[in-house]
């Protein structure tokens, strides 16, 4: 199997998201044959996260070589890295996490993802009290 197959056929990343997150990392890397000068966009296209604990990833580059993906994390503290989404996928087939993709995550850039991405607050959200009568 082939690093694409395993990340889509085990919900890690959609087609489409694979694709934008090579096409980025082809971009970051110079490794374009179209003559321009085109540059990583920035913008995290994929959230990953932990459902049994700590972990949060949002990912902007993936290497399709290597598995390697480059993003923004958040394990103690928020900061710029890469990780390898085979060891995360190995990880999760070994039931020590629960990987899951954010289905609702709209993309963003990395630099915009902060500390209220990882505990939002919902504070434009109305909340509805009841009464009672």
């Amino acid at each position: 199997m082939d690093l694409y197959d395993i990340l889509t056929k085990n919900d890690i990343l959609t087609g489409n998201q694979y694709y934008a997150l090579v096409e980025n990392h082809m971009y970051a890397n110079g490794y374009t044959d179209d003559g321009d000068d085109k540059v990583s966009d920035g913008i995290a296209y994929v959230k990953l996260f932990n459902a049994t604990g700590i972990g949060t990833w949002w990912l902007s580059e993936l290497d399709p070589d290597t598995g390697i993906a480059f993003g923004k994390a958040h394990l103690f503290e928020l900061e710029l890295g890469y990780v390898s989404l085979l060891e995360l996928y190995d990880l999760n087939l070994e039931k020590k996490m629960m990987l899951e993709r954010d289905l609702y995550y709209k993309p963003k850039l990395l630099k915009d993802v902060t500390m209220d991405d990882v505990y939002p607050t919902y504070a434009d959200e109305q909340v509805y009290a009841t009464q009672t009568i």
